[in-house]
C-alpha cells in the first residue's frame, strides 16, 4: 500500500528556507545576523550611492534593484532610507511571505 504524502520534500524544504528567513529577517532573535548580512550592504551604498540632498532643485532619487530579496526586509530598509527600490525574488514561497509582512496582510 502507498503512502500519500501531502507535500513533497521539494516544498517542505522550501518552506523551511522561508521560516528560516523569516525568524533571521523580521525576529528579534535574529538581529545579530542581520546586521552581519546587511550592515555591511547599507553602510556601502550609503558610501557609494548617497541621497541627494534636497535644495529645491532637480532631485533625482537612486533606484536600487535588490535580486534574491527573499522575505524583503533588506528592500525595505533601502526604502526606509529614501531609496527607490526593487526587490525581485524568483521563489513563489518567499514572494508569498513577503507579499503578506510589506503589504499589511496581518491588518
Amino acid at each position: 500500500k502507498k503512502t500519500r504524502l501531502w507535500s513533497s520534500d521539494d516544498n517542505m524544504s522550501k518552506v523551511s528556507s522561508v521560516l528560516k528567513s523569516l525568524a533571521r529577517d523580521w525576529s528579534e532573535e535574529g538581529a545579530m545576523e542581520r546586521d552581519q548580512s546587511y550592515k555591511p550592504i547599507l553602510d556601502g551604498v550609503g558610501k557609494y550611492l548617497p541621497l541627494p540632498q534636497r535644495d529645491g532643485g532637480k532631485y533625482h532619487t537612486p533606484r536600487i534593484v535588490v535580486p534574491g530579496a527573499g522575505v524583503g526586509r533588506l528592500a525595505l530598509e533601502l526604502y526606509s532610507k529614501g531609496y527607490e527600490v526593487q526587490g525581485n525574488e524568483f521563489s513563489f514561497h518567499m514572494l508569498l511571505a513577503s507579499d503578506f509582512i510589506l503589504n499589511g496582510g496581518c491588518s
